[in-house]
């Protein structure tokens, strides 16, 4: 149901007395809400929204939302403070309802998301605009035109008793806390009030003339006030104004600071004039040593002294003869000198790491030995030696031939030996052997060099005797490979398997009959059985060079038949090739699931396909995914009007017995143009078959515009229905946001356009003028179609009546033209 509004009281604002209690924070927003049948309003849960403009509207300074406001029973009559709701803008706590009259600031403006979207600076007088909206349970309406604030609110905020403007009363000085001051006093603050404090002492008095002994000043004496005059100019008996005549060169300070900061000399360097360079330039602060005189004290970071060695002692710690200097890990300190006879050892424990300790010392008055040391006595200085060993004691030993010695250690010099080692201590009983030789025991148990002929291998009889056997190329195979000259074979002349093994494990297997077995057993039904060593093993890999061909061929008694691999060349196409005319089948549990017949066509579960793809099927066939079923037709630039594609629903007697056409149901896709590359338009159809029929018809068309037709095959509009549309449940939306659930009764509804829909062609403002007067205000919608995206985003209506509208158009907070606006008004 449409309401309109009928005004009690407009913003009636109600503000105490200048003196008393300050001016509430808030605004008193009252009237009345009929609809157009003259029905008051009466729900029980009213939302009122309240937004606050600049002059013009443009700006919204305020916004702030009142819910649950109950007006059952109120014959649509409400009274609704401003100021007391839900704020959503703007979000600073401490920006007031009433500091958005504040003439003298910069307001934020608030787009529709409650984002600042822009400022506003108002000037002194501008005024603000209350736009208001009401929610009555089934969508918002707008209360229009938007109402202007005048004086109140204004004064309100400019003479509240909680402040004046944005300042508190404890900014002010209250004027009867001042007294009164008489003659010769003056206003005083003596740290808690205001005082008079007389003239006196040196400041006490009346000046009653002044007077000026050079020309510099000038004294006007005629009244009380002497006016006092410096004389400035460029003659003589002026102040000079500044690079006059009488100045020769002359600078500023800010000048010589500049040329100075310009210089930018170092701590150790002194600034002076280049007249070649016209400026300051820095130069080193040189002291010569015969004007430095007197000595720098040890405070001073010298040592006091004139001489290195005078120097040196005022820097020493060391006092007494003998001392020394040392670190504790710190600091260089003084070690005291110990007393006679001591030595100086390292002590971690010590401060210094050093400590001065006596050593034990005495006279040696006997020397004994033990076998094979022999000490004579009876001197002072005996004599030490050693026995020479025997068998059977141990003494002195030389070294013979055939031993040698390394650091203290004996070991055995075969290169020196005396003799040949006989066999029976270990040795070989020769002297040397030829090169290269095998080594063997003699018949008289003597070693001796083993040869065989040229071509001979080492063999060994059956008493374990070594022998040399003669053995030709032909019948061996050598590791590292043979040189037969001639085709060889290698195998079995029996009826056994040939086995090949690593790891003393079986590996591969040729059998008897010829098949062959890798990694597992004969298999009397194929020619080759491979078997995997591990689950994560593949069992056969196919490997070819780049640009080789990865392919296993079939051929049937030497004749090619098909080919499963890649094709020749670096392309990554798998090939699945039947090359014969035949089909390719696949089947699971030994039944056939799928083809491809010889001419292309796909059949699933029909090994008869009667399309590209034929699916013959009595269970629902699931599409999922993006773009999960695609039909297409191999069309050169089709023109208007021929079906080009689509997908079918055939009636089938049995499984696999269809015809190809016509299809019971069908949704067909066809241009609506002559294809080009730059013309495409197209659409889609929707046909089913009657019951009691078997001609399929059209019954419903997406046109190329967006258009859609229900019974019609050239829709007019974005929904053209040729029959009758039924609402069951939930009626119909209207753009506006409403809903009509049941019928209305004598409504009038008016439509129309502003602007051409070509780019901004709608301007930023302006007025309609219905074709035909309402009998009241009408309830009107504007939808904004902008083209490109570069114009306007949303238009407001400004005024309505019954004769016409008024509005504006912009993005955020700023008037901006549309491609066009489409606007219904409903009465």
């Amino acid at each position: 149901m449409k309401f309109k509004c009928h005004f009690l009281n407009v913003l009636v604002i109600v503000v105490t007395p200048l003196y008393s209690l300050g001016a509430p924070n808030s605004l008193t927003y009252q009237g009345r809400i009929l609809s157009s049948e003259g029905r008051p309003l009466e729900y029980n849960n009213v939302s009122f929204l309240f937004e606050i403009t600049s002059n013009n509207g443009t700006c919204i300074i305020y916004r702030e939302q009142k819910n649950a406001i109950d007006m059952t029973n109120s014959q649509g009559v409400f009274d609704v403070p401003i100021g007391t709701g839900n704020k959503l803008f703007p979000s600073s706590p401490t920006k007031s309802l009433l500091s958005v009259f504040d003439n003298t600031k910069t307001h934020d403006c608030a787009d529709p998301n409650n984002n600042v979207a822009g400022t506003y600076t108002p000037a002194s007088g501008h005024t603000r605009l209350l736009r208001v909206q009401f929610h009555d349970g089934t969508g918002w309406r707008v209360i229009s035109p938007d109402n202007e604030i005048r004086t109140v609110p204004f004064s309100a905020f400019a003479y509240s008793a909680e402040k004046l403007g944005e300042s508190l009363p404890s900014d002010f000085v209250l004027k009867t806390g001042v007294p009164t001051c008489g003659g010769s006093e003056f206003l005083s603050w003596n740290g808690n009030a205001f005082t008079c404090a007389p003239v006196t002492g040196a400041s006490g008095g009346t000046v009653t003339a002044v007077s000026s002994t050079n020309s510099y000043l000038s004294i006007a004496n005629a009244n009380s006030s002497p006016q006092i005059t410096l004389n400035v100019g460029t003659s003589s008996g002026t102040v000079a104004a500044g690079d006059d005549a009488r100045f020769s060169n002359a600078h500023t300070i800010s000048e010589f600071n500049s040329a100075v900061g310009s210089a930018n000399c170092a701590s150790d360097e002194t600034p002076y004039w280049s007249s070649v360079a016209g400026k300051l330039l820095c130069q080193p602060i040189n002291i010569a040593t015969t004007k430095i005189t007197g000595t720098l004290p040890i405070s001073n970071g010298g040592t006091g002294q004139t001489t290195a060695l005078a120097a040196f002692n005022a820097l020493s710690p060391l006092t007494n003869k003998g001392d020394l200097l040392t670190r504790d890990g710190t600091n260089t300190i003084r070690l005291p000198v110990g007393i006679d006879g001591q030595v100086l050892s390292a002590n971690s424990s010590q401060t210094s790491g050093l400590q001065w300790i006596t050593p034990t010392n005495g006279t040696v008055t006997s020397v004994t030995g033990t076998t094979p040391i022999v000490v004579g006595s009876g001197t002072t200085t005996p004599l030490i030696s050693i026995n020479d060993a025997t068998t059977s004691s141990k003494g002195a030993v030389q070294i013979g031939a055939g031993i040698a010695v390394t650091s203290g250690t004996i070991s055995a010099d075969p290169a020196n030996f005396p003799a040949s080692v006989p066999i029976s201590k270990g040795g070989t009983g020769a002297t040397s052997f030829t090169a290269n030789r095998l080594i063997a025991s003699s018949g008289a148990g003597a070693l001796t060099a083993f040869t065989c002929a040229n071509g001979q291998m080492v063999s060994f009889d059956g008493t374990g005797m070594m022998t040399c056997t003669s053995f030709t190329n032909s019948v061996l195979f050598l590791n590292g490979g043979n040189s037969f000259t001639a085709a060889a074979t290698l195998g079995t002349n029996d009826a056994y398997d040939l086995n090949f093994e690593t790891s003393n494990a079986t590996r591969m297997t040729i059998g008897s009959t010829g098949n062959i077995a890798i990694n597992t057993t004969i298999d009397p039904n194929a020619r080759l059985a491979i078997k995997a060593g591990s689950t994560s093993q593949a069992p056969l890999i196919l490997d070819s060079p780049a640009s080789g061909i990865p392919s296993i061929d079939f051929l049937r008694n030497g004749n090619w038949k098909g080919t499963l691999g890649y094709a020749s060349g670096s392309t990554n196409e798998l090939f699945i090739s039947n090359g014969v005319a035949g089909p390719i089948i696949f089947d699971t549990s030994n039944v056939e699931k799928m083809r491809v017949d010889t001419n292309g066509s796909i059949g699933i579960g029909t090994s008869s396909p009667l399309a590209k793809l034929h699916v013959a099927s009595d269970s629902d066939i699931a599409l999922d995914g993006i773009t999960p079923f695609l039909v297409t037709r191999s069309v050169s630039y089709p023109t208007a009007g021929t079906e080009t594609a689509g997908i079918a629903y055939l009636s089938e007697s049995s499984a696999g017995s269809a015809t190809l056409w016509p299809p019971q149901a069908n949704v067909s896709f066809s241009p609506t143009e002559n294809h080009s590359a730059t013309t495409k338009g197209t659409a889609i159809g929707f046909s089913t078959t009657p019951n009691g029929a078997t001609a399929r018809q059209q019954r419903m068309v997406i046109n190329h515009d967006g258009n859609v037709g229900i019974g019609v095959i050239n829709p007019g509009q974005k929904l053209t229905v040729s029959g009758t549309i039924e609402s069951t449940s939930g009626g119909i939306k209207f753009p506006d946001g409403t809903t009509q659930t049941t019928a209305a009764t004598g409504m009038s509804i008016q439509k129309g356009q502003i602007g051409n829909c070509t780019n901004n062609s709608t301007g930023t403002t302006g007025s309609v003028t219905f074709p035909t007067a309402f009998p009241g205000a009408p309830i009107v919608q504007l939808t904004v179609v902008e083209l490109d995206n570069s114009g306007c985003t949303s238009a407001r209506l400004l005024a309505i009546s019954a004769t016409g509208f008024s509005w504006t158009s912009y993005v955020g907070g700023t008037l901006t033209s549309c491609d066009c606006i489409y606007w219904t008004a409903f009465y």
